[in-house]
């Protein structure tokens, strides 16, 4: 191990309910998944590119159905300082 290093990111993302389903009235619950689908050392850095899968439930203003679900996608990259990494190493 050359190093280590921790960080934070806002990933926005704008969702839009499709029209097969009512607007959203309140959100019951969310929950995100993320996944790393490349990660590359360069000289003292690494980067990262990263996809957040956001899933959420809601009630809907019409209330035709007790809740309705909806799923977004958004896709951020990430670049961490970590001195001591070259380039080809494995990240």
């Amino acid at each position: 191990v050359v190093g280590k290093d921790r960080t934070q990111a806002l990933v926005e993302t704008d969702l839009i309910v499709p029209d097969t389903k009512p607007d959203v009235a309140s959100i019951l619950q969310s929950e995100a998944r993320v996944i790393v689908k490349s990660c590359d050392a360069m000289l003292d850095k690494v980067s990262s590119n990263i996809l957040v899968t956001f899933e959420i439930l809601y009630i809907g203003e019409e209330k035709i159905e007790p809740m309705y679900s909806i799923t977004a996608k958004a896709e951020t990259d990430q670049l961490l300082n970590i001195i001591g990494t070259k380039q080809d190493m494995i990240a």
